[in-house]
């Protein structure tokens, strides 16, 4: 544990280097010690995870704040910590060669490790006082980090809907946390869990809004659908390892938190509340999908993708929670690992396609997908990893998105088995959902490959891009990308170091080591397996195979070549003749954006005689955003209003505070 602790420390010290006034190039060594503290994270956490290493994990000195903080490691923790280092070092690579440089470097190199710092808290706390402390510090060093560009209102916009997203779910999850301890008020997890299991104090009610308040709390950070506008908006204001870190890692912090109050310390939890979970996550995944495929811009539309995804973590974490309620504790087992590994695969490659977007911004100047073009010719290496990076999002085998979400449609598909009618509806409802969501997402991610980096280039700084692959960035893409085809070929390894976390929640371990090297087979009665390597030895074998056919008959033929066919008019090189991205997503937009966003098409003609150009407008409708302006607006009356306080005498504060405390009474007295 002093290796752990050294680390963290080392975290603040990085923050403290960045803050200070020297050097020509201060992130060189603010990153290179970031990466030094990731390692040592890794290397502390890893043992708890593997069998036979500390079977509780280890507890930090509890004495740290006032006597009440604690902080401790055990394999959910564990699991967390292995994810935010593994992506931190990858993305700490990239940082060193990233050629943005920002206005205001200082501020950056201050909060950036304080951002990870803030991050590694709220896993390591043991206390409900500690981890609130860190999500909250999490969100404001993030509000930093949004705002260094805060002379441009879209920044700022960005930023002040991203902090009152944060503070939102920071304000839920202290009073889903002060009603799970009752009167006792311990907020330390083990005083916590005392509680869950001498009983439900304050009634149903008090343990019902508990889990309403932790969904709501958690779903802000994580981007749940209808709490997600803030992530597509943030990732368009931050630079390339930032957005990788705040759309990988971020919502990640709070999927723990939700799996640490729903299935460590609320205790037993009703089946409804898990078929309304994985809804909830159903909703998400195709949502998102749908969001993204109205987006232009590169990192706003990864931004969607993530809430998608985040969706799809969801439902495992629903599943696992309906069939735990039912006593189905090896399915229950099998939606958690489908859950916790989905997690992992989409730290990887979200953060390998925000980067590489960032080496296009570096390179082009460019994030609008409709200015790209033919980038294949111009970044070849970037070109190569973004494709991995859209195979494993697509959920295309042999990568590993495939793998978590295969495993998710087996837990799916043994809802049948649950003892509720809701846990039987809910199953066709989510899949039919996620294939939807599957559906779209391959469906934009062809939209988003062939219109940046196939055809030809649509603008003069697309032809002309270059600078964007250093050693740096290109390594740390590499690495992501082998990563993503390593677990999908070879997820066994993986699989089997979840086993921890899943034993911690008293569901039946999943026998994945008694299977084959070649096979991972969840449900071994139900004869359903998976081969990675089978199947990407078969992909490669039929590939070759079908090459040479091709080449042995048709080798003698001469080669024909001919002008590109426009439509049966002469061949031009104007790049407008092409799909744009919003051609493209014509089709779904007017399927479902009528209906979803009330989308509206205007196109406006000449007349005769007129030679000026036609028009064509979409105008788009977000549900979701009304939420927020509403939430927006009430806060703006409240700080109005508190703002006058400060011109009338201190007689009204006085009569206001007298007000409060004869409220708190009235209701401390009613809760009894």
């Amino acid at each position: 544990m002093q290796t752990l602790l050294l680390a963290q420390v080392g975290l603040l010290a990085a923050g403290i280097l960045g803050g200070l006034p020297w050097g020509r190039r201060p992130h060189l060594p603010v990153h290179g010690l970031i990466i030094v503290c990731a390692a040592l994270t890794l290397s502390a956490v890893l043992p708890v995870l593997t069998p036979g290493g500390a079977p509780d994990g280890y507890l930090l000195p509890p004495e740290w704040f006032w006597g009440r903080g604690r902080f401790q490691v055990d394999a959910l923790s564990a699991f967390f910590l292995t994810v935010f280092s593994t992506v931190v070092i990858a993305v700490e690579v990239y940082a060193l060669g990233y050629g943005e440089r920002p206005p205001e470097p200082r501020r950056r190199l201050f909060f950036y490790p304080l951002f990870l710092l803030g991050m590694n808290v709220v896993v390591l706390a043991d206390d409900a006082f500690l981890l609130i402390l860190g999500w909250e510090f999490t969100a404001l060093a993030s509000w930093f980090l949004v705002t260094e560009r805060h002379h441009e209102t879209e920044h700022r916009r960005a930023a002040h809907l991203f902090l009152l997203t944060a503070l939102g779910g920071g304000l839920a999850l202290i009073l889903a946390f002060g009603l799970l301890a009752g009167h006792q008020g311990g907020f330390a997890f083990a005083e916590l869990r005392d509680a869950a299991s001498a009983g439900r104090e304050g009634g149903e009610g008090n343990f019902h809004a508990a889990l309403l308040l932790t969904v709501l709390g958690t779903g802000t950070l994580a981007g749940l659908y209808p709490l997600h506008p803030w992530l597509p908006r943030t990732l368009a204001a931050a630079p390339a390892h930032v957005a990788a870190l705040m759309s990988g890692l971020l919502p990640k912090a709070a999927i723990y938190v939700l799996i640490r109050l729903l299935f460590d310390l609320a205790g037993e939890i009703p089946w409804g509340w898990g078929a309304a979970l994985a809804a909830a996550g159903g909703v998400s995944a195709v949502m998102g999908a749908l969001y993204a495929l109205r987006q232009s811009d590169l990192n706003p539309l990864l931004g969607d993708h993530a809430v998608s995804h985040i969706g799809v973590i969801v439902v495992g974490l629903g599943l696992a929670l309906l069939f735990r309620a039912d006593g189905l504790m090896e399915l229950s087992g099998l939606a958690l690992a489908a859950a916790l590994f989905h997690t992992l695969n989409h730290a990887l490659f979200n953060s390998l396609l925000l980067l590489g977007a960032g080496a296009i911004h570096t390179a082009s100047g460019q994030r609008n997908l409709e200015r790209m073009g033919g980038l294949i010719h111009t970044l070849p290496a970037t070109a190569v990893y973004f494709l991995g990076g859209v195979a494993a999002i697509a959920s295309l085998p042999p990568f590993n998105g495939f793998v978590s979400q295969w495993l998710t449609f087996q837990a799916l598909l043994q809802t049948p088995l649950a003892n509720h009618w809701g846990g039987r509806v809910i199953g066709p409802f989510v899949g039919i959902v996620l294939i939807l969501a599957g559906a779209l997402t391959v469906y934009s991610f062809v939209r988003v490959y062939g219109v940046a980096f196939l055809g030809r280039p649509r603008t003069v700084a697309a032809a002309e891009s270059k600078g964007g692959e250093n050693p740096f960035m290109r390594g740390s893409m590499g690495f992501l990308a082998f990563l993503c085809l390593a677990l999908g070929v070879f997820p066994l390894p993986a699989l089997t170091l979840l086993n921890r976390v899943i034993v911690g929640f008293s569901c039946a371990p999943i026998p994945w080591a008694e299977a084959d090297w070649l096979l991972i087979a969840p449900l071994p009665e139900a004869e359903v397996s998976y081969s990675g390597l089978l199947l990407t030895a078969a992909a490669v074998g039929f590939t070759l195979l079908a090459t040479a056919a091709v080449k042995l008959i048709f080798s003698t033929a001469p080669v024909r070549r001919a002008d590109p066919w426009e439509g049966g008019r002469p061949p031009s090189d104007s790049p407008t003749s092409q799909y744009s991205a919003s051609s493209f997503a014509q089709p779904a937009r007017r399927f479902f954006g009528e209906i979803l966003f009330q989308a509206r098409e205007t196109v406006e003609l000449p007349g005769p005689g007129d030679a000026s150009p036609a028009a064509f407008h979409v105008q788009w409708r977000d549900p979701a955003r009304s939420w927020f302006r509403l939430a927006d607006r009430g806060v703006a009356g409240a700080a109005r209003w508190m703002d006058r306080l400060s011109s009338f005498s201190v007689r009204i504060p006085l009569l206001l505070l007298f007000l409060t405390l004869i409220l708190l009474l009235i209701l401390t007295w009613m809760s009894r």
